[in-house]
């Protein structure tokens, strides 16, 4: 089957399948390219044909299962066996809620399970027991640091540039200790101390594990949600997935470790 193509307000063509393949590989064709093959009556988009279901499949994407529009892997969120793009998300998401049944990932076994976003109040108590954890470390150098803060007897110039270039320093290293652990423990193990406790992980959005690039960088924006009066914490308390500011950044999510196998999807869902 030819395909004739518009591009630059000129039509093109005709191009067998293989050829048109490399043509949407290389973006040269897009949903929204006026196509056209024998047996059409007019030029459509060809959002039309995949739409329909009758485009053919682009290699090395994916297709989502609510506008049929074809993806990179990495552009598609992924509920169990299911993929849906960024922007069906909404929708998909609020017919799960409608249904009664809540999104699933794959598990370790290839099952699909339940998402349980892990909530504002289960999140403080995880931050508490890593604040226990880390604080033989952090403890000696918080005391040392509202000392210095609270210290009225510096009068010289000199003395309280001192004071202020240590108060620096100390407050630096203890940014330092949790942006490190954090970063560590989320790369290597997908939950600090305090989230294992709790039974918690983190994941992308589309459920798979987080990488080590976005663990550091997680570390880095979950500090920015401190800076900023601590607000970014409270955003989880709102949001429907539970995100707080670092998450919504990182498009991470703070998930229940899944346990049992979800019910399997309708057909008609």
């Amino acid at each position: 089957m030819n395909w004739y193509y518009e591009q630059d307000g000129e039509r093109m063509g005709p191009v067998d399948e293989e050829r048109f393949q490399h043509l949407l590989l290389a973006g040269t064709v897009d949903p929204d390219t006026l196509v056209w093959k024998p047996g059409m009556q007019e030029w459509q988009a060809y959002r039309h044909f995949q739409e329909q279901g009758s485009a053919p499949p682009v290699p090395g994407q994916s297709r989502c299962m609510e506008c049929g529009l074809f993806f990179d892997p990495n552009q598609l969120v992924q509920y169990g066996d299911e993929e849906v793009c960024a922007g069906c998300k909404p929708l998909y998401t609020q017919r799960l809620i409608e249904s009664g049944r809540r999104p699933t990932i794959a598990g370790a076994d290839g099952r699909s399970r339940e998402i349980r976003f892990a909530g504002f109040w289960v999140r403080v108590g995880a931050f508490v027991v890593d604040f226990l954890a880390l604080s033989p470390l952090i403890g000696p150098l918080t005391y040392f640091y509202i000392l210095g803060a609270m210290n009225d007897e510096l009068h010289e110039v000199r003395e309280i540039l001192q004071q202020q270039a240590l108060s620096f320093g100390q407050g630096s290293l203890m940014t330092a200790i949790y942006i490190g652990y954090f970063a560590f423990m989320n790369a290597k193990y997908e939950a600090s101390l305090g989230k294992m406790a709790f039974g918690l992980k983190i994941v992308r959005e589309n459920g798979a594990r987080i990488s080590t690039k976005l663990a550091i960088g997680r570390a880095f924006a979950w500090e920015l949600s401190s800076m900023l009066c601590n607000l970014g914490y409270l955003f989880a308390a709102f949001d429907s997935e539970k995100r707080a500011l670092h998450d919504m950044i990182c498009k991470t999510r703070v998930i229940y470790k899944p346990t049992r196998p979800a019910k399997p999807l309708p057909k008609d869902a």
